[in-house]
C-alpha cells in the first residue's frame, strides 16, 4: 500500500476584467480498483456563484462552477489524498501459457 498526496494548482491571470466565468473541473481522483480517495478539497478563487459535482458519461468525477462578479484572475487548487494498493497478480501456475 502506498499513500499519496496529491496537489494541483492552476491560476489564470486575464489583462482586463472577465464578467461572467462557466467553468468544468476534472480534478477530483477518480475511485478505481486498487485507488482510494481518503480526503479531497477543491478551492476556487474568487468563489463561485454556482458549483455543482456530478460524473459524466464516463464515470469520472465533475466539478462545474461559474463565476458571476468581474474578476481579473481566477485560481483552482485541488488537494487529494489517496491510498493505491499494489496490483493482485495471479499466480503463474494459474495463468495459461503464452503459446495458448
Amino acid at each position: 500500500m502506498a499513500l499519496y498526496e496529491i496537489l494541483h494548482d492552476t491560476r489564470y491571470r486575464y489583462d482586463s476584467a472577465v464578467a461572467l466565468s462557466q467553468q468544468i473541473a476534472h480534478l477530483r481522483p477518480r475511485a478505481c480498483a486498487g485507488q482510494r480517495t481518503l480526503a479531497h478539497r477543491l478551492e476556487i478563487a474568487p468563489v463561485p456563484a454556482r458549483r455543482s459535482e456530478r460524473s459524466d458519461f464516463f464515470g469520472n468525477p465533475v466539478t462545474a462552477f461559474a463565476l458571476h462578479a468581474p474578476h481579473t484572475e481566477l485560481v483552482v487548487r485541488a488537494l487529494s489524498r489517496l491510498r493505491v494498493d499494489p496490483p493482485a497478480w495471479p499466480e503463474p501456475a494459474a495463468s495459461p501459457p503464452w503459446e495458448a
